[in-house]
Formats: C-alpha cells, sequence, structure tokens
C-alpha cells in the first residue's frame, strides 16, 4: 500500500501550489490497496496530475517520495504497516507541453499533440 506524503523539488509552474494541490493523499492514490497475488505491482499503479492553473506556462515539475507498506490482513481489516521501501514519482512540465512522469524505473510521456511514449521499465 502507498501512503501519503507532499511534493518535493518543486519548480517551475508547481511552485505557487506545491502545499494546496501537490500531496500525494488519498485522492492522489495514496492508500491504494495492492494483493500480493497480482504480482507486478506497478501494473496497477494509477498516476495522474491535473494543470487547472491559469498564467504563463513555465517547465516545471515536481516529487514523491512514497512510502510503501506492506501488511497482513484478517478478514477485512489491516494489520501493523511496515515500511518495505520509498519509491521516488517525478512529474515534469516540458517546454514544448509534453507531461512526463517517473516512477519504477519507466517514464510515460503525453505529448501535446494526445500521443503516449513509455520508456524504460519492463514489459508493463
Amino acid at each position: 500500500q502507498e501512503g501519503a506524503c507532499p511534493a518535493t523539488n518543486v519548480l517551475g509552474i508547481f511552485e505557487p501550489w506545491a502545499s494546496s494541490l501537490l500531496p500525494h493523499d488519498a485522492e492522489a492514490g495514496a492508500w491504494r490497496e495492492v494483493n500480493v497475488g497480482y504480482g507486478n505491482l506497478t501494473g496497477y499503479d494509477v498516476a495522474g496530475t491535473r494543470l487547472g492553473i491559469s498564467g504563463a506556462w513555465t517547465p516545471g515539475g515536481f516529487q514523491y517520495n512514497i512510502t510503501n507498506y506492506w501488511y497482513v490482513k484478517n478478514g477485512g481489516s489491516a494489520g501493523v504497516m511496515h515500511p518495505m521501501n520509498i519509491e521516488q514519482q517525478v512529474f515534469h512540465f516540458h517546454s514544448n507541453g509534453d507531461l512526463s512522469m517517473t516512477k519504477y524505473g519507466r517514464t510515460v510521456t503525453r505529448g501535446t499533440n494526445n500521443v503516449y511514449q513509455a520508456t524504460g521499465g519492463g514489459t508493463q
């Protein structure tokens, strides 16, 4: 399960909004539960960001340092949460208007023409 965390390394267009729009909270995917039996955890991750910011757009980015936890469930109740690792998730808004996100060694970029490109990582 991914924990909540604040945004760090906030640059450019994202600077004025670090505390109000950028935390990795429940709405941004924190506390999403993935069962061990699912195998490749990254295949079940959902990431996104919205740019509802007015004014001049400048390149920039921000990063989450997300603690991943493991625990044993008894029925519907989670046991003690144990930190497993910290995974970095980085969003970058490029000067040409493309938006990219990197996590688990894989980068996905959405171009201004709505073309997606994925690089790095495994097969998913």
